[in-house]
Formats: C-alpha cells, sequence, structure tokens
C-alpha cells in the first residue's frame, strides 16, 4: 500500500506498533488520524489503522470505520418502518440472546439496545428482499448498534452487509462452505507441517467466525473491535479468512500440546507431521471440536496485533486470486465480484439453485447406475442358471412342464433390465 511520506516521517511506524503504547504516542497517533481524516485518500488512513491499538477508541471509530467503508457516497434504500422480514421469528430469538458479553448495562438499557437491534436488522434485510436471515448476522448487527446511531447503523449494515456477508445470505449454506476451503488450502502455503494434521478436517469448524466476522466468538469488545480495524482497513472480506489462519499458525504448538493430551498420541514432534498423517473418525471429530472452539476459549487480545500483522503478510505473499479455491467460486462472490449492485445477490442464487440442481441429478445418476447395474448381474446370473438346469434336465431326456417357469422368469427379467435401460438413458438425457 502506498503511504505518504509525511506519514513515515511523522509518524514512524516503529513508534505506533511499540507495547504498550505510551500516552505521548496514542496522542500522537490521534493527532495523525484526524490529519489522514481531512484527505480525500484512505491509503493514509488504512496504513494507520494497521498499526498497532488500530482506530484507538469508540469515539474514532464512529468517524474511521464510515471512512475505510467510503459512506460518504453510499446510499441505500431508505428504511420502510415497522416492516418485518420473512424470518423475523428467529430474528427475534437470536436477539433475546444478544449483547451476552458487552455492554454491562441495566436491564432497561438492554431492553432500548434490542430493540434497536432488531429495527436495524429488519430494515438492513428488508431494503434487499434477496438476502436471508442466518444465526450471528444478529452478532454483527450488534457491532454497529454499539459503534453507531440509528441513522449512521444502517448505512453501516447495508454496505458491510453486501460486500462482506452477501454469500452467507443465499437460500442455501453451499457457497460459505465452498469459500471455507480457503482456509485448508491457505494453511498448505504458510505452514505445510500443521496442514499435513489438520488439512483434511472440513474447515467448517471456522463457520461461526467467519460468519460473524468473529464477532460470536472473540468475547473482548475493544479486541473484537481491532479485529475489524484491520478487516475493515483491507477493504475485501477475504481478510478474515487470512486472519483465521494466522490465529491457527500462531496458536500452533498450544493445540498440537491439546492434541497430544486428547488423542494420546505426539502430534508436537516435527517427525509426526507429515502428508502421511492418517487420523480415524474419533480423531477427526475431537481435532474439529478442538479447532471449532479454539478462538471463543484460548484467543488472548494481547496476541492480536501479531496475528494481525501476521494475516497481512499472507496476503501479501499468497493473494487470494491465486488461490485454487477462490478460481472455483462463483464470480457473483463477494470474494470475487468487487461490485455492490444487489442484482448480484439473485444472480447467485440463481447459479446456487443450479449447482444444487446439477448435484442432485449426479448423485441420482450414481443410483440408478448402481441399481441397474445389481438388475442387469442378478438378470444374467439367472438367465445362466436357467440355461444350466435347462440343458442338464434336457440332456437327461426330462422335460417337466414347471421348466415353463424358468422362461418366464428370464423374459421378466429381461424386460425388467430393458425397463431399467431405457430409465437410465432417458434420465441421463
Amino acid at each position: 500500500m502506498s503511504v505518504p511520506e509525511w506519514t513515515h516521517m511523522e509518524c514512524d511506524c516503529s513508534i505506533f506498533n511499540e507495547y504498550p503504547m505510551t500516552t505521548e504516542n496514542e496522542s500522537l497517533k490521534l493527532k495523525s488520524l484526524h490529519k489522514v481524516l481531512e484527505s480525500q485518500d484512505t491509503a493514509p488512513l488504512r496504513y494507520l489503522v494497521t498499526t498497532r491499538s488500530g482506530a484507538v477508541n469508540r469515539e474514532q471509530r464512529t468517524i474511521i470505520w464510515p471512512k475505510l467503508l467510503e459512506l460518504d457516497s453510499w446510499n441505500p434504500p431508505p428504511p420502510v418502518p415497522h416492516l418485518k422480514h420473512k424470518d423475523h421469528e428467529q430474528i427475534t430469538k437470536d436477539i433475546e440472546r444478544s449483547f451476552v458479553f458487552y455492554p454491562k448495562t441495566s436491564p432497561d438499557e438492554m431492553l432500548r439496545l434490542r430493540q434497536r437491534l432488531d429495527n436495524l436488522i429488519n430494515n438492513t434485510l428488508c431494503a434487499y428482499p434477496g438476502l436471508n436471515y442466518y444465526q450471528g448476522y444478529h452478532d454483527v448487527a450488534s457491532i454497529a448498534v454499539l459503534i453507531f446511531d440509528d441513522f449512521m447503523a444502517y448505512k453501516f449494515m447495508t454496505k458491510l452487509t453486501l460486500m462482506y456477508l452477501r454469500d452467507h445470505m443465499l437460500p442455501d449454506i453451499e457457497s460459505t462452505v465452498r469459500e471455507l476451503k480457503l482456509i485448508p488450502e491457505l494453511l498448505s502455503l504458510v505452514d505445510p507441517k500443521l496442514h499435513a494434521l489438520i488439512g483434511s478436517i472440513e474447515p467448517v469448524y471456522a463457520l461461526s467466525s467467519m460468519i460473524s466476522l468473529f464477532a460470536h466468538d472473540i468475547a473482548d469488545f475493544n479486541g473484537l473491535c481491532l479485529v475489524w480495524d484491520f478487516i475493515l482497513a483491507q477493504n475485501s472480506a477475504v481478510s478474515a479468512y487470512y486472519i483465521y489462519v494466522a490465529v491457527l499458525v500462531f496458536y500452533k504448538d498450544d493445540i498440537l500440546n491439546d492434541l497430544d493430551d486428547l488423542l494420546g498420541k505426539s502430534f508436537t514432534s516435527d517427525d509426526t507431521l507429515t502428508e502421511e498423517t492418517e487420523l480415524n473418525l474419533s480423531d477427526r471429530d475431537l481435532i474439529h471440536v478442538t479447532l471449532n472452539n479454539w478462538i471463543s476459549h484460548n484467543l488472548k487480545c494481547s496476541h492480536l496485533f501479531e496475528i494481525l500483522k501476521n494475516a497481512m503478510r499472507y496476503m501479501s505473499d499468497f493473494p487470494h486470486e491465486s488461490l485454487q479455491s477462490t478460481k472455483g467460486l462463483s464470480r457473483y462472490s463477494m470474494l470475487r465480484a468487487s461490485s455492490l449492485d444487489p442484482e448480484l445477490i439473485l444472480l447467485h442464487t440463481s447459479e446456487q439453485k443450479r449447482y444444487l440442481k446439477r448435484s442432485r441429478v449426479s448423485k441420482a445418476l450414481v443410483s440408478h447406475h448402481k441399481t441397474l447395474s445389481l438388475v442387469i448381474k442378478c438378470s444374467i446370473g439367472i438367465g445362466v442358471a436357467g440355461l444350466v438346469l435347462k440343458y442338464s434336465l434336457g440332456s437327461s431326456g426330462f422335460r417337466p412342464r414347471h421348466l415353463g417357469v424358468f422362461n418366464a422368469a428370464s423374459r421378466c427379467i429381461s424386460s425388467a433390465q430393458g425397463f431399467f435401460e431405457t430409465v437410465f438413458n432417458g434420465f441421463a438425457e
């Protein structure tokens, strides 16, 4: 990212990345943030936000996040008061479970926050009818409620949804599952040895973190906001996947130690981390559970800055455009299409329906093929047995009238075979 020379002169990166940040350095950073906010060029701002402490505090984020999302030029459809989304019943249930970790406030204030959250989610989803609600979306929207007033929260959520979340809001989860494949592929490039152990595990362990931009799994509000500072500064939904891989690599030794204890095997030795590592079903389940709970149970906010800087390095070293997993995604995916035209949601939905239909047809064809093969084998077996028996009886001069049963059976099998062949060929066409 290109940064003006004056930024380096006034904002020495080493100063802003010192830990802990001194009061003097924080004051200098705030002055620098105020100065770059005056510019139309967001590059210096994105640069500063990715130094330690990010956007610093909530007050700054109310100004900086809209700038990073370029909300000045964003004009979503005006909200329709009292309009409820088709999934409002589930939305209501999830809202009742919102704001669990933060903020610590009075029951009356909590009721007010949840009402604002209800309005925000319904207004955002009703603005784009092609979107479907999913559990975890309320975790994302709750952050917008805590940072912004209602007007700015709506602008923020509408654009954030289209830019960072829309692929998770299609009628089927298939698109999200395909995007999760980025994680093992990235891991194979960043840390082949760790990939040798967990690369074959389906990456659904990362689902809650990806669809909530970590809001479901990071219980510390300031820590989560720092993660969002980095995600918004990168201006790309794919940044969340790089952050997740950076978490796995950062805690690699701890993860392997836990797996040693759980599985009774030595995964901490380099000798055991080879491409030939084989896992039984029980091992795979335990690894999945360990990874699924890792961020919520083990992530320390004091480690976040180093993790985020590593993620940025991975983005530079291994651009997502070069990954096979990215190339396999829909051209309408938020990871490939930069346009925020709501029409992309409908196009992506139609494409997904066609993909799922083809998948069902392929599975049905395989099933019919197996059935047809079985019928053919049975018919051949019975036919051969009938011929042998007929020949044996004929050679002895014996012609029982019940031999007609074999002939009838043979004709029935032949008819059944012809029927299944007709059905199979017609289905294949």
